[in-house]
């Protein structure tokens, strides 16, 4: 779907509220949303927004929220699917909002910094302890947002506190860690869909950098060796059910290898669906769906999706 008129109308909308604002933005008009997101796939959304920092963004959202068009916010695109047939909305992009500060043993790190990035900026300051989560391609927000995690450690193990946008109110606020109801691939933020992450505050400990170094290297050979890095995907498709790791009930299925389109179930790990080439969202979904269908059929498991798809009003498919 072309969006030119119709982006047109929400692009001067935004130029507006930037102008009484002072903000500096960086706006797309009618934009392919496929390169945005880790699996490649989608149609295109009317505008993309991507504020410099937090409270210029704040004050953007009031203002779409307040015209009442959808809109949906995007860190670094590799948890989430856009719809095939578009987004006539805004689409947020955190991207630029990715100042770090260091205080003592803390990192205080904007929403859209990378947590790979979190990790290496730890190292150089002599701060360890996250290298288990090097490799997880998202952002701040979206590894706290679900609780990411690998290889025994999650992010919610370092959290301090949050800094936190409640747009029903407009309320600014600071959480401790010990409120966001932290677990395996949840915080609060899942549940209260009004909640924003706008930065946040790791606790990290002091470690030779050396040490951290080669944890890191560690566990970027582990990933590299195990993980189908060579196709667009979207990381794990589904959390850890009670009775086992989900790829290997997939695997018991024999599902190893099968497809819907151009969406495959990863013949090096069946815990991850990559795209061969030319997928769809839609290609995605149904093959999440037919393996979710199949497992409990045939092993009496039920799995849950980790990774979220979006309808064209912004919300979260069930």
């Amino acid at each position: 779907m072309n969006y030119g008129p119709f982006a047109d109308r929400l692009f001067l909308l935004l130029e507006e509220a930037a102008k009484e604002q002072g903000c500096d933005l960086s706006v797309g008009r009618d934009v392919a949303m496929a390169p945005l997101f880790s699996f490649r796939s989608g149609g295109r959304a009317a505008v993309t927004v991507s504020p410099p920092d937090p409270d210029s963004f704040v004050r953007l959202l009031r203002a779409v929220r307040k015209s009442g068009h959808p809109y949906r916010i995007l860190g670094n695109g590799t948890n989430q699917l856009p719809p095939d047939n578009g987004f006539p909305g805004v689409l947020f992009l955190t991207g630029r909002m990715r100042k770090m500060e260091k205080d003592g043993t803390y990192i205080a790190a904007e929403c859209g910094t990378l947590l790979n990035e979190l990790i290496l900026f730890g190292a150089a300051n002599g701060l360890g302890g996250m290298e288990a989560l090097y490799g997880i391609p998202g952002s701040v927000g979206g590894a706290v947002r679900m609780n990411a995690g690998a290889h025994g450690a999650e992010t919610g193990d370092f959290l301090s506190s949050a800094d936190i946008l409640d747009v029903e109110s407009g309320r600014v606020f600071s959480a401790p860690a010990a409120s966001l109801g932290l677990s395996y691939r949840h915080s609060l933020f899942m549940e209260r869909t009004n909640y924003i992450l706008l930065r946040a505050r790791f606790s990290l400990c002091p470690e030779p950098v050396q040490q951290i170094r080669a944890g890191i290297a560690e566990v970027t050979r582990i990933r590299c060796a195990s993980q189908p890095l060579a196709y667009p995907s979207a990381g794990s498709v589904f959390r850890r059910p009670p009775e086992g790791e989900a790829w290997r009930f997939i695997d018991r299925c024999g599902l190893r290898g099968f497809r819907i389109g151009g969406a495959q179930i990863s013949e090096k790990h069946a815990g991850f669906i990559v795209n061969r080439g030319g997928a769809h969202t839609g290609d995605v979904y149904a093959l999440a769906e037919f393996c979710r269908r199949r497992v409990y059929e045939q092993c009496g498991v039920r799995l849950y999706r980790e990774i979220e798809f979006f309808d064209d009003r912004g919300q979260t498919l069930p």
